[in-house]
């Protein structure tokens, strides 16, 4: 029922079949909700306003792809026990303390000169115990969205 609404947002409503087979496509006859769709799969779905861009266009795509995986450290495992251990290498045993970590950006959103990103703002709490281990509760403090 949610994809249809959802579909409905781009289809008009005599297009009931064509929404049908697509949502009938996207719900039952894919193994898994993660399942990526590249853009011949899309088409064969019943995506029919999906375009090929030229090579030139799909470079520029690829390299925009890339400033955002930069901005967004998408290849960076986020593990905030282990940035905290970083940022307090001299933590003594049952010292607790508090670490906020550097600005996450999460999402950007480009429009037409203008470019909206949403940040979160982390805390930890760290504490290191008798076993030596570190420990640490991470607190969102403040998520919202910013211009850049």
């Amino acid at each position: 029922m949610l994809a249809k609404k959802l579909m409905f947002l781009h289809e008009k409503k005599d297009d009931a079949h064509k929404v049908d087979e697509i949502v009938e496509n996207l719900t039952s006859k894919l193994f898994f909700h993660g399942h990526p769709i590249n853009r011949t799969e899309a088409k064969e779905i019943g995506f029919d306003n999906i375009v090929i861009p030229s090579t030139e266009l799909e470079d520029l795509i690829w390299k925009l792809y890339c400033e955002y995986e930069k901005e967004m450290k998408l290849n960076t495992k986020f593990n905030h026990v282990e940035d905290f251990i970083k940022a307090n290498p001299t933590i003594t045993q049952g010292q607790t303390i508090v670490y906020r970590l550097p600005k996450q950006k999460a999402v950007y959103i480009e429009s037409d000169g203008k470019t909206n990103v949403n940040t979160i703002d982390f805390e930890v709490i760290g504490t290191k115990l008798p076993n030596g281990l570190v420990q640490g509760q991470l607190s969102t403090l403040r998520q919202d969205w910013e211009e850049e």
